[in-house]
């Protein structure tokens, strides 16, 4: 009875182990499938995965490979941009004012003219008596100064207000002034003058570009103060006017001629008279 069952599920179990063998060995000789590839393209990324069928374990290889758009390099070449920096104006406007006034005030021509160019203008306005006018080129304005300060004894300045600016890297003073003094044309006089100035720089010096001297009061004890020079015209018109007796001299020259010579000749023969009773006396 025992053998009988043994015999009974003995042989199920064999044909089970011989028909897990067979279906082993049916699977190991079919030929293994090749790997599955699925590729997914984009502008930047690609996926690649890969999968692999074995009998016994399945395997699966993902490959992301990223894709960088390429890099664009730009060369600018650029040309040095060359930039002209006009200097600052720096004038010390107080100080030049000040030199100024005291140079006119010590009647120092050459000083006054040497602040002046060939394109410098002058403008005497108001009531300038005989010297009101326009002077153009440092020549003509000399000339200005000469009859101005040439026959006064003292000139004095008294600052009544003053203040100064910069505009277009020029700078530009106004000030009034009262004045006083005595001349052997005018006499004693007194006045009040507004004095504005327009100065720049040429040759690393500070010169008077424009002058503008307006007469606000003007008072004299003499008079002919228009007529005292007579080529102010040439002046103003912006010739160079020459500096040569008046008519008036030349009649009184011309007059006096006939009379010097006929004492020069006089006086010969006074010399030869005397003479001639020296040379007898010896005899």
């Amino acid at each position: 009875m025992s053998s009988s069952r043994l015999v009974k599920f003995g042989i199920p179990i064999v044909v089970a182990l011989v028909a897990v063998g067979l279906g082993i060995t049916f699977l190991a000789s079919q030929p293994s499938q090749p790997p599955v590839t699925t590729t997914t393209k984009s502008p930047t990324v690609t996926t690649q995965t890969t999968t692999t069928l074995s009998p016994t374990t399945p395997q699966t290889t993902t490959t992301i490979q990223t894709t960088s758009p390429p890099t664009t390099i730009t060369t600018t070449q650029t040309t040095p941009t060359q930039t002209t920096t006009t200097p600052t104006f720096q004038v010390n406007l107080r100080s030049f004012f000040n030199t100024y006034i005291q140079d006119i005030s010590k009647r120092d021509v050459s000083a006054v003219s040497s602040k002046y160019t060939s394109a410098s203008v002058a403008v005497w306005g108001g009531k300038a008596a005989g010297l009101g006018g326009t002077y153009r080129g440092e020549g003509n304005i000399r000339i200005l100064y000469i009859a101005a300060l040439g026959t006064a004894k003292t000139i004095e300045f008294k600052e009544a207000s003053y203040k100064e600016r910069v505009e277009n890297n020029m700078g530009i003073i106004e000030s009034e002034q009262e004045i006083s003094g005595n001349s052997d044309i005018l006499g004693s006089f007194t006045g009040k003058v507004k004095i504005t100035l327009k100065v720049t720089v040429e040759g690393n010096r500070p010169v008077i570009i424009e002058e503008n001297w307006d007469y606000l009061e003007f008072n004299y004890e003499k008079t002919g103060g228009a007529t005292t020079f007579p080529q102010w015209a040439d002046v103003k018109a912006g010739r160079p006017i020459v500096l040569e007796p008046s008519k008036n001299f030349k009649d009184l020259a011309w007059f006096l001629s006939d009379y010097f010579a006929l004492t020069v000749y006089a006086a010969v023969a006074a010399v030869a008279v005397v003479a001639l009773t020296a040379s007898r006396r010896k005899r």
